[in-house]
């Protein structure tokens, strides 16, 4: 797809002006008459346009960045400010010289006729397909200023869950990845020094704990290009696997089904459908498409097959709540809350409750892990170091006896 500058007459005789996505001039001009629209005057956006949205598609901005975009922006619509004039509010206010750039070019569009959604669809890395359709349809049902206020909230909220969630895990990574160079460097160093200490006693045989760990020594020191071959192909094999629809369902299943943090997993993704389903449905979706970008949003494949399982039984009249129950992978509580939201009217209400409440489960699981991580790890750590300790003190015990 293409952006095209156009220019025409409406229907009164005015001159419009804007910017269409289309695969052709043809493509351009039939829409444009389907508008009722003359056009006059259509050609290419300038490249450097082009050239602009890949360069900052392929640079991050900061949630924190896009918080403060939303929540000033919205103030600045409240305030009865039109949307162009809004984003060079918030456009000279930020510091962020990339987002600074990137407001510039929304701003461009907005001023060459591009609605506000068309103009962030331009830019995926950094809105959403979520964010865009809540725009787009706050912007039919005018209520763009609550809905970007709500996105806000959320974007903030979910930044901060994703933020716990990896600051829990963080932890064990890393004192994981200390001990395995720890051993790393005993096996290869330290164990062939303790084995020409041995053999210099004139020890014949060894304790088992200590054979064990001569031989994975000699193994690695002899045979460790097989080893960093068979790591690196294995690691191959698993991206590939994960990249394939079936490899990444089995994976993202095995990962719910790991004790604690599989049960910390599932709730986080409940709380993302509820509230990303909540938002959709207030800013006006239909539910067959709320659902679609629901399901698109949400990272564990097992929980993108649940939402996606419910349409074609929504299409044929089956209620959502009712769809959403026959599912193992939803608790009941949350099926019949829809199920009482759909027969009083009151859905949105009803979610917001229950997200809250499965929020507060996530951040208590969250700490529940961080608390359970640790003995666990002294534990295993700690196994590593006594069966070290062991391999290697025992046979010089066993000589200090036979001396004396």
């Amino acid at each position: 797809m293409i952006l095209y500058n156009y220019k025409g007459k409406n229907k009164k005789g005015e001159s419009v002006s804007g910017v269409i996505e289309a695969r052709d001039e043809q493509a351009v001009a039939d829409e444009l008459i389907e508008k009722g629209i003359i056009p006059i005057k259509i050609r290419k956006q300038q490249e450097f346009i082009h050239v602009l949205d890949n360069l900052f598609n392929s640079k991050p901005v900061s949630i924190k960045e896009k918080v403060i975009f939303y929540r000033e922006f919205s103030t600045m619509i409240s305030a009865g400010l039109p949307i162009d004039d809004s984003i060079e509010v918030v456009l000279n206010q930020s510091t962020d010289q990339n987002f600074k750039h990137l407001l510039t070019d929304i701003l461009k569009l907005i001023k060459t006729g591009s609605n506000l959604s068309d103009a962030l669809s331009k830019y995926p890395k950094v809105f959403t397909s979520v964010e865009i359709n809540l725009i787009r349809a706050s912007e039919a049902s005018g209520k763009l200023e609550t809905v970007i206020a709500r996105l806000a909230d959320d974007v903030e909220q979910s930044s901060i869950l994703q933020g716990k969630i990896k600051g829990a895990l963080s932890y064990p990574i890393f004192v994981i990845v200390i001990a395995i160079a720890v051993v790393g460097l005993i096996t290869i160093k330290l164990v062939p020094s303790m084995q020409s200490l041995y053999s210099g006693f004139g020890a014949t045989s060894l304790p088992l704990p200590t054979e064990i760990l001569v031989a994975i020594s000699n193994f690695i020191q002899q045979f460790y290009y097989i080893v960093i071959i068979v790591f690196v192909i294995a690691y191959l094999i698993f991206r590939y696997y994960i990249s394939t629809p079936d490899g990444k369902y089995v994976i993202d299943k095995l990962v719910l089904s790991i004790p604690i943090f599989g049960e910390l997993l599932k709730k986080y993704q409940i709380v993302k459908f509820i509230k990303t389903y909540n938002m959709l449905i207030g800013a006006g979706l239909p539910i067959i498409n709320a659902l679609d970008l629901v399901s698109s949003s949400l990272g564990n494949e097992v929980y993108k097959g649940v939402i996606k399982d419910c349409v074609p039984q929504i299409e044929k009249g089956v209620t959502f709540a009712r769809a959403l129950g026959k599912s193992n992978s939803i608790p009941p509580i949350l099926s019949r809350s829809i199920a009482v939201g759909e027969e009083t009217g009151k859905t949105e209400q009803i979610l917001d409750k229950i997200g809250s409440y499965y929020e507060y489960q996530v951040n208590d699981a969250v700490n529940n892990l961080t608390r359970l991580i640790e003995p666990i790890l002294l534990v295993v750590l700690g196994g590593i170091v006594a069966f070290i300790a062991v391999s290697i003190y025992l046979p010089i015990y066993n000589f200090s006896n036979v001396i004396h």
